[in-house]
């Protein structure tokens, strides 16, 4: 299994978000301007990985803030491990932020404020199906952006971009 290096996950991770904010730059003057919703941008709160698999599999998760990467982790899972909720050491306050998430050295799977309705606060999380594909969700309630544990029954899909 060959490891991801740093410059292919930035230049992965560069194009598709040059990529997606020129697919994007055009939508936002048609819908009203979603990104205005929240001007100050989005709070970052807990991001759970978790695999409903029942075989062996290896996530990467990468998280960009205001253009830095503040984590990169690699998870691996077998049919009986349990989920992760990774620590937070990204920013903690409102900002603009992408969290790329790559099943067994795959594509890359992006999700950012946007793909979520910009929301004050997001918890995410990376669930690894039983298909073999990445499904992205957030909730906006539980954990650092409410009272209680973030719920994933109450979490909503991203759009993504892979």
């Amino acid at each position: 299994m060959t490891d991801i290096t740093r410059r292919q996950a930035l230049a992965a991770t560069g194009l598709t978000g040059a990529v997606a904010l020129a697919g994007c730059a055009g939508a936002a003057d048609d819908d009203g301007g979603s990104e205005e919703s929240n001007p100050e941008g989005t709070i970052l709160g807990e991001i759970t990985v978790e695999n409903l698999a029942n075989t062996d599999h290896t996530v990467d998760v990468l998280v960009e803030f205001d253009g830095e990467i503040e984590h990169w982790s690699t998870h691996e899972f077998d049919e009986t491990s349990e989920g992760v909720t990774l620590e937070g050491d990204w920013p903690d306050d409102h900002g603009s932020f992408r969290v790329t998430a790559r099943l067994d050295e795959g594509k890359f799977t992006n999700v950012t404020p946007g793909g979520l309705s910009n929301p004050s606060c997001v918890n995410l999380f990376i669930l690894v199906q039983r298909e073999g594909s990445i499904r992205i969700a957030g909730v906006t309630d539980g954990g650092p952006c409410g009272s209680g544990d973030a719920a994933l029954e109450d979490a909503e899909d991203a759009e993504t971009d892979e």
